[in-house]
């Protein structure tokens, strides 16, 4: 009936945001928490910046760099809580987040519980919350098909978890090098080891989306090959659940999205994204990506309006070269 939550913070050159992100975790209406930061051998000085909250009862440990996954796993193996709340270095909590959440599971303990998410640049008043499909509470298969139909995502520190889940489910993995969507992988298997998601309104995640060093604005090469491997397994794991007509859309949509954001710079991986397609079932691609290309691609057909926009932006480069 009083869990202990541990709030896992993974830290690399966030000097600007850690003390507000820590203010955030320590001001917490839930009291039985503990703060573990895993400072990922950030150089701006931010382990100096956290170090300042020691006094607090923040706990804080050292790595050199290894990227935000091997942090999050050095931290739940420094922690001792039965529930799980992760949180970079960057974000905030609203105060009652946590308490509202815990309330949840204990009512249904075997769950995950979400919450709403919004943006914000410099004052989280200007934070946005734009209501998605899967700010819903749904069982653990249907809330992946919709997210990966198109129905949104989820932040990564939306989620509260029982420690059993997680345990259950593996750690993070490690291998997805650079990787701006593992927690995408992670909580794929995480709500297949679940009872499914319960969703609580009454608590708020405030997203910092104007961090320049964010991993969501990567695309280096090794970032890209990490996003193709998301695909992959996303389809291992959720078929292995279930293996139906739309969990093998759901798997089909997140290959279109890969193959509509880096064609045509990553052939090689483009003509797997396209194999696996063929290997689940499908032989047309159907309509994807914003309105205008959506529409062109419904008259001339997905392949060929990318040969389109790529030959577009081509002239464009063209043109700005001279």
């Amino acid at each position: 009936m009083n869990a202990k939550v541990s709030i896992l913070i993974p830290l690399y050159n966030s000097v600007e945001y850690i003390s507000d992100t820590l203010r955030s975790a320590l001001d917490q209406t839930y009291q039985n928490t503990e703060i573990i930061v895993i400072d990922d051998g950030s150089t701006d000085g931010s382990l100096e910046a956290a170090s300042k909250f020691q006094e607090d009862g923040v706990r804080i440990f050292t790595q050199t760099n290894q990227g935000a996954s091997a942090a999050r796993n050095h931290a739940l193996r420094k922690s001792t809580g039965n529930l799980i709340q992760y949180l970079d270095g960057d974000d905030l909590l609203s105060p009652a987040k946590i308490e509202n959440q815990v309330t949840i599971l204990r009512k249904f303990p075997q769950c995950v519980v979400s919450c709403p998410w919004g943006k914000f640049a410099r004052s989280i008043e200007e934070t946005i919350f734009e209501p998605q499909r899967v700010w819903a509470s749904l069982p653990a298969v249907e809330w992946l098909v919709t997210a990966w139909e198109g129905g949104g995502m989820m932040q990564t520190a939306c989620w509260l978890t029982p420690r059993e889940i997680i345990e259950n489910s593996g750690l993070w993995n490690e291998s997805l090098k650079h990787n701006p969507a593992d927690d995408g992988e992670f909580f794929c298997r995480v709500l297949l080891q679940s009872k499914g998601v319960e969703f609580c309104n009454d608590g708020r995640v405030f997203y910092r989306a104007s961090t320049n060093h964010t991993l969501s604005r990567q695309t280096c090469p090794e970032a890209v090959l990490s996003l193709y491997s998301n695909c992959e397994l996303y389809e291992l794991h959720l078929l292995k659940v279930e293996d139906t007509g739309r969990t093998r859309h759901a798997c089909l949509m997140n290959y279109v999205n890969f193959i509509y954001r880096f064609h045509p710079e990553y052939p090689e991986l483009i003509a797997k994204a396209r194999n696996r397609i063929r290997q689940l079932g499908f032989k047309r691609m159907p309509p994807y990506g914003g309105k205008y290309f959506k529409c062109l691609s419904q008259f001339v057909g997905f392949e060929n309006a990318l040969r389109l926009r790529g030959a577009l932006h081509g002239r464009n480069r063209a043109v700005r070269m001279k």
